[in-house]
């Protein structure tokens, strides 16, 4: 094979990595989104609670590293934050053909009065428009919010809730620490259910799984102390890691079992991370 030849080969090849980088940094979402699925399914774990002023989670859990929604909350949607249109800057809405409004904005449209009364949206953009219909909605039934996980795109997936006595609402990202559906039942922090496919249920985590300690630091506050442990010892700089290790009980084990779970690359510790001045080791008479 020529030297030109081959050098022609080289820069075709790296004409076609360009151009595959390129379109996933402009449609990064369509590519890698997708619904969450659970294991149990939710409308099986008894998450989620009705009342007359709506939904409350039956114990409080977590949406994130950072954030616990308390038992006595109003949930009120779940949703996916409308998307900017990356190719012409104009933004975009759940919309079908003939301007009908599909997904989470048709359910904002049921379920919320009618508020684009005239000149009430006069200089707001449909993304505008879409997210003032979201804060709006209440959903009422635990069902809705099952439901949410197997339509809505996993990608930037929101929670809206109002913490009781409170007038105003927080809007939070969904994220669940590796995968977990994490609830605090009796000052004790459990799985309730997995993401198909995430971390926990890819390395061992069950439904049902009480979490005793984290790296053997032990868990004595609930979901408080649970996050405040996981954070510490998933993204501080508390020396080289490769993994993260949850002790539970679980149901039929006589003894407590351990689930590591790797931690990605960038997380990992590294020979920098040790101390260069380490005191000698006193073998043991």
């Amino acid at each position: 094979m020529s030297f030109f030849f081959r050098g022609f080969l080289l820069s075709q090849k790296r004409i076609s990595y360009c151009f595959f980088f390129l379109l996933f940094l402009v449609f990064p979402f369509s590519l890698v989104s997708a619904p969450l699925k659970f294991t149990p399914e939710l409308k099986d774990c008894q998450l989620f609670i009705e009342d007359e002023e709506g939904v409350h989670p039956k114990y409080p859990f977590v949406i994130n590293a950072y954030t616990i929604i308390p038992s006595d909350a109003l949930l009120r949607v779940i949703y996916v934050k409308p998307q900017m249109d990356l190719l012409s800057g104009n933004p975009q809405t759940a919309e079908g053909e003939g301007g009908e409004k599909g997904g989470l904005a048709a359910a904002a449209s049921r379920s919320t009065p009618a508020l684009e009364s005239e000149g009430a949206f006069h200089t707001d953009s449909p993304e505008e428009k879409e997210m003032k219909m979201i804060h709006q909605t209440v959903w009422k039934t635990g069902l809705a919010f099952c439901q949410a996980f197997d339509f809505l795109d996993a990608d930037d997936l929101r929670i809206i809730f109002q913490e009781k006595d409170k007038k105003s609402f927080k809007d939070e990202p969904i994220s669940f620490p590796e995968g977990m559906i994490l609830a605090q039942i009796d000052s004790k922090v459990f799985v309730v259910a997995l993401e198909v496919g995430g971390k926990g249920y890819e390395y061992g985590m069950k439904s049902g799984d009480q979490i005793l300690a984290i790296n053997d630091i032990g868990i004595n506050g609930g979901l408080s102390d649970f996050l405040s442990i996981y954070r510490k010892e998933k993204f501080g700089l508390t020396g080289a890691k490769n993994s993260i290790r949850f002790l539970v009980a679980r149901q039929g084990e006589s003894n407590p079992v351990v689930v590591s779970i790797p931690l990605p690359p960038s997380l990992q510790g590294s020979i920098l991370d040790e101390p260069f001045v380490t005191e000698p080791v006193k073998k043991r008479k």
